[in-house]
């Protein structure tokens, strides 16, 4: 991809990362417990082979935009790996892949962020989490899967939803704004359209 970082700290902020292609994280390939923060930082149209469009890993980022970033497998624009990764006031649109059309992987906790007109050729037009997933204060619309979970699609440990809207989102399968298995935490959010 445009950029290969296996250290332990790194930090990318006021850039743009786009039009880059690789194998794997087509934007930034960070990961094997890097420490990377972004901040204010736009990734468009980023595309990788395999798995996350254009961040692989990763621990925090902030104001960000993800547009028109593409995978062949997991996570148009995020695959998130073991580490544990926070987005704050960040904008997920037009992403697609297999799986995940922006964002797939394990520990993610999400903030003040939106995932608008993504799409998956099989599961979570949005997300697709497979560990933990803790959204707060976000809006997820309009976004499709082929398959199962037009919006959310997550069968980890703990699936905390709050103060979120959910609208418009299509599943041809099953769970048009969110597929589920498992224990289920939905607080203060709203589903229409």
């Amino acid at each position: 991809g445009g950029l290969n970082y296996q250290g332990i700290l790194g930090t990318l902020e006021n850039s743009l990362v786009e039009g880059n292609s690789g194998w794997e994280g087509g934007g930034i390939d960070a990961r094997y417990q890097s420490d990377f923060d972004i901040s204010y930082t736009t990734f468009r149209n980023n595309s990788a082979r395999d798995d996350g469009g254009d961040l692989r890993g990763g621990s925090k980022v902030l104001g960000s935009l993800f547009e028109d970033n593409s995978a062949s497998g997991e996570g148009g624009a995020v695959r998130v790996g073991d580490l544990n990764f926070e987005v704050e006031d960040c904008t997920f649109q037009n992403n697609r892949a297999v799986e995940g059309g922006a964002m797939y992987g394990g520990w993610v906790r999400l903030t003040n962020s939106t995932f608008t007109r993504n799409y998956a050729t099989g599961r979570g037009g949005a997300i697709s989490n497979n560990y933990y997933l803790w959204m707060l204060n976000s809006s997820v619309l309009d976004n499709l899967a082929f398959s199962q979970g037009g919006g959310l699609y997550a069968t980890g440990y703990t699936f905390d939803v709050r103060n979120t809207t959910l609208s418009g989102n299509e599943a041809w399968v099953e769970g048009g704004a969110v597929w589920r298995n498992g224990e289920t935490a939905l607080r203060n959010s709203i589903f229409y359209g």
